[in-house]
């Protein structure tokens, strides 16, 4: 059976009948894993051609490089990218020099910087929660935790009344928690306190409703500054 679709909040009625529940995870880590999956290293071709392109032409600064030049290399680099059918190759001596292939695709900071953007529009990877899940309009019965996935769907089951298959969760290594926090560390810790500074901004909101701390991020942070 499938769920109607909710059009606008006057839609919402029907809804007490019914058990309501999201998922949320850190917005910091949901932020890093989309980076990772789909923007680092142009990994994915219609990310890239969708967004990437303009987080490295917006955000990559560049010492004297015309538009007319600037606009051929990230010709060059798309098409290159488009031609990519088996993950990553070597790059092509034809853009050892390009400075929009060092590195390929977006830099995390390039695409933080895309993110808090104020004049973008938000894509669904990245915008804030309370925005996407319409909180204002759904009372929802269940809130779960990504971080604490297994535990906390295991609960949610048992709390609306279905026997959960305990074994069935054994397949989804992706769902054992958030990013190694050493990865994490190694990548927040190149961004600087001016960008961390605007993300708390944007997803303050979140980290309230969720009750999610961000002290670890600003902790990688101070360590970086502290060995320059």
């Amino acid at each position: 059976k499938t769920f109607p679709q909710i059009e606008d909040s006057k839609d919402v009625t029907f809804i007490s009948d019914y058990d309501t529940f999201m998922v949320v995870r850190h917005p910091f880590e949901r932020l890093l894993y989309y980076y990772n999956s789909k923007f680092e290293y142009a990994g994915n071709i219609s990310m890239y051609i969708e967004y990437g392109e303009r987080m490295v032409k917006e955000y990559r600064t560049l010492q004297d490089v015309s538009e007319e030049k600037a606009n051929i290399h990230l010709k060059n680099v798309r098409n290159y990218i488009k031609s990519l059918t088996q993950g990553s190759q070597p790059l092509p001596q034809t853009l050892i020099n390009n400075p929009y292939a060092q590195p390929l695709g977006p830099t995390f900071e390039e695409f933080l910087r895309f993110v808090i953007d104020p004049n973008k529009k938000d894509s669904k990877m990245w915008m804030p929660m309370h925005l996407s899940c319409s909180l204002c309009t759904i009372d929802y019965n269940f809130v779960l935790k990504f971080e604490d996935f297994t535990y906390e769907s295991l609960d949610f089951l048992d709390n609306i009344g279905i026997m959960p298959d305990r074994n069935a969760f054994d397949y989804l290594p992706s769902l054992d928690g958030p990013i190694d926090p050493l990865i994490t560390c190694k990548y927040f810790q190149k961004i600087g306190l001016e960008i961390i500074k605007n993300l708390i901004v944007k997803y303050h909101n979140d980290i309230l409703l969720f009750d999610y701390d961000v002290s670890y991020y600003l902790e990688c942070i101070h360590k970086a500054s502290v060995k320059l």
